[in-house]
C-alpha cells in the first residue's frame, strides 16, 4: 500500500513540511472555536460561480457526477463521484454514514473526507459543488500544486472539483444543547487532476463545533480512503496552517 505525501502550506510561505499520518474520528460532539484560512482565499463558490447546491438535508448525497478527466486514486482511475452531506466525497457509491470509522469502512467505499462528521444543513448552512475545466480555475489549481510540490513544476491541471460546506450546522444542535445551532463550520475540499496525478486540497475557514479526534494507525493509510481533520483544540484556539494538500 502506497503512503500519502501530506504537505502543509504555510500562508507566510515558510518551507513546505511533509508528513505521513492518518486520523480517525469518534462520534463525541464538542463545542470549540477554530479560526483559520481566510474565506477570501478559498476557491470562489456559490450560485454566482455556477455551483450546484445540495438541498438542505441530513445524511443525503448528490446524484452521480461525471468526472471528465480520470481521477487516479489508490490504483484505480475514477470517472464519477458523489458528494455526501457529511463532509466527504465517494467514488463508487453514495455514502450516508455520519460516524467516522477506520478504513476499510462498510461496503469498502473509496472516499476522500475533508471533515467526516454529522452535518445537518436542514438546521443551517449549505453545500455547494461544481466541476470545472475553466482555464482561470485550472491555472489557480496548477499554481497551488506547483507551489506546494516544487518538483512538479510541469504539472498542469486539466480538471478540478470544488466542494464547499458553508456555515453548516451540527446534527442535533439546539439552543440548550452542547452545540448551539448558531455555531457553524465552513470548509472546502478541492480535487485536482491531470489524468495522471491527483490531489486533494483541504481548507478550513472556521470550525465552531467538532468531533473529538482519535489517532489510529501510524504512517500508512488504511485501504481506499483519505480523511483528515484539524486536531482537537481548546475552545477559542487559533490555527494558522489550515490549507492541506495531499498527493496520490
Amino acid at each position: 500500500m502506497d503512503s500519502i505525501n501530506m504537505s502543509f502550506y504555510y500562508r507566510n510561505r515558510l518551507p513546505t513540511m511533509h508528513f505521513q499520518f492518518v486520523i480517525a474520528l469518534s462520534s463525541i460532539m464538542l463545542s470549540t472555536t477554530v479560526t483559520g484560512f481566510p474565506l477570501r482565499q478559498f476557491y470562489r463558490f456559490g450560485s454566482d460561480e455556477g455551483d450546484s447546491i445540495l438541498p438542505s438535508n441530513d445524511d443525503e448525497s448528490t446524484p452521480r457526477i461525471d468526472v471528465s478527466v480520470p481521477f487516479p486514486f489508490f490504483g484505480s482511475s475514477y470517472s464519477s463521484i458523489y458528494v455526501n452531506n457529511n463532509g466527504d466525497v465517494t467514488f463508487d457509491t453514495a455514502l450516508t454514514q455520519f460516524t467516522a470509522d477506520a478504513f476499510p469502512i462498510n461496503g469498502s467505499h473509496k472516499m476522500i473526507a475533508a471533515f467526516w462528521t454529522d452535518i445537518d444543513t436542514a438546521l443551517g448552512g449549505s453545500l455547494w459543488y461544481r466541476t470545472s475545466t475553466d482555464s482561470s480555475i485550472l491555472q489557480k489549481g496548477t499554481q497551488d500544486i506547483r507551489t506546494v510540490f516544487p518538483s512538479l513544476n510541469t504539472f498542469s491541471a486539466t480538471w478540478m472539483m470544488i466542494i464547499t460546506w458553508n456555515d453548516v450546522a451540527a446534527y442535533g444542535c439546539s439552543d440548550t444543547g452542547a452545540i448551539n445551532c448558531q455555531q457553524r463550520n465552513t470548509f472546502q475540499l478541492v480535487l485536482i487532476s491531470n489524468g495522471v496525478h491527483s490531489f486533494a486540497v483541504f481548507m478550513y475557514n472556521v470550525i465552531n463545533w467538532t468531533n473529538k479526534a482519535e489517532y489510529r494507525g501510524t504512517t500508512l493509510l488504511p485501504p481506499k480512503g483519505l480523511y483528515v481533520k484539524p486536531e482537537e483544540l481548546p475552545p477559542r484556539s487559533i490555527v494558522t496552517k489550515t490549507l492541506w494538500v495531499c498527493r496520490k
